[in-house]
């Protein structure tokens, strides 16, 4: 059977979030800076403010890899934004190619203008660049600290 993603509607999320919170939790943990936990993701996914993708091969009740999406709509365009991407093992060569299939079906379907993610892994640009996909630098995320 051939890999790929699938979105999971937040009424079903539990069913699948004790495979999911620890693919969630781990990139939390690397990438999040302290913006989210595992409970403030849930609550976002339950209440349809983030759409979950899972990503499996046999069967969708043994989850290798997931991320979630949200449509943004700004004055001038509206983006898919891709984020809280995580998986079971490092094997990204079994999963790129339908997680970008998914992302970009999903991007279109939307009328959307383009993807936006933000990752401290460099790697991406180079995965999406594989798939004719060109990534456009749109800043720096800066973040201070202030002792009060």
């Amino acid at each position: 059977m051939a890999f790929k993603f699938t979105p999971v509607e937040a009424q079903v999320i539990d069913v699948f979030w004790s495979q999911l919170s620890p693919l969630f939790e781990n990139i939390i943990e690397k990438e999040g800076m302290g913006r989210e936990t595992l409970a403030s993701l849930k609550e976002k996914i339950k209440e349809r403010y983030l759409l979950v993708w899972i990503g499996w091969e046999d069967s969708a009740n043994n989850i290798v890899a997931a991320y979630c999406t949200q449509i943004i709509e700004y004055p001038t365009k509206r983006i898919c934004q891709w984020g809280y991407m995580s998986a079971k093992n490092n094997e990204i060569s079994r999963w790129e190619k339908p997680m970008l299939e998914s992302l970009v079906r999903y991007t279109i379907e939307n009328e959307c203008n383009g993807i936006e993610f933000f990752s401290t892994r460099t790697g991406w640009k180079k995965i999406f660049k594989k798939y004719k996909i060109n990534i456009e630098p749109i800043g720096t995320l800066y973040e201070t600290k202030i002792d009060a």
